[in-house]
């Protein structure tokens, strides 16, 4: 699998996940804390319901898979950072190639 799909997979996933949450958060909002003179009174109730403990167990769900895709991301570019960096030092050690022969004979 080359790098550029699984770059364009994940930046998928994540927009899917953004709009999971937003539509969550949202809908959570309007259906279990209504905003009126009596939604006090009424989130009292309508949090503990069933929709609303889906509701907010989905945007947790999202939110968590949201934080694992950025530290997935974070680690895979220090890690091509880093491996690059390595290389780069490792091939200012390296001796030229007729230095070796040249010792031993």
């Amino acid at each position: 699998m080359k790098i550029k799909d699984v770059m364009q997979s994940s930046f998928i996933m994540y927009i899917v996940c953004v709009g999971g949450h937003w539509i969550t958060t949202n809908m959570y909002a309007q259906l279990c804390t209504p905003f009126d003179t009596t939604g006090f009174v009424k989130s009292l109730f309508l949090s503990q319901s069933t929709h609303c403990s889906l509701l907010r167990w989905l945007q947790q769900q999202v939110c968590y898979a949201m934080d694992h895709a950025f530290y997935l991301s974070v680690s895979w570019c220090v890690s091509q950072v880093s491996y690059r960096m390595t290389n780069k030092s490792l091939e200012r050690l390296r001796l030229p190639t007729g230095t070796m022969s040249q010792t031993h004979s």
